[in-house]
Parts: structure tokens; sequence; C-alpha cells
């Protein structure tokens, strides 16, 4: 379980920057 949490952690931080630039259309 603790090798899942370090990859989840850059996917939700790409996911709030793409948010936040508006600038790529993020498809999840």
């Amino acid at each position: 379980m603790s090798e899942h949490i370090p990859v989840v952690i850059p996917v939700v931080l790409v996911n709030i920057l793409c948010l936040k630039s508006k600038r790529c259309s993020c498809h999840w």
C-alpha cells in the first residue's frame, strides 16, 4: 500500500496544475 501512495501524489499535483493553468485539456 505504501508503494501506491508516492504514485498518487504526482498525479494529484499535475491534475491541480492543469486545472489552474486551463491550457491543457486533461481527460482523466
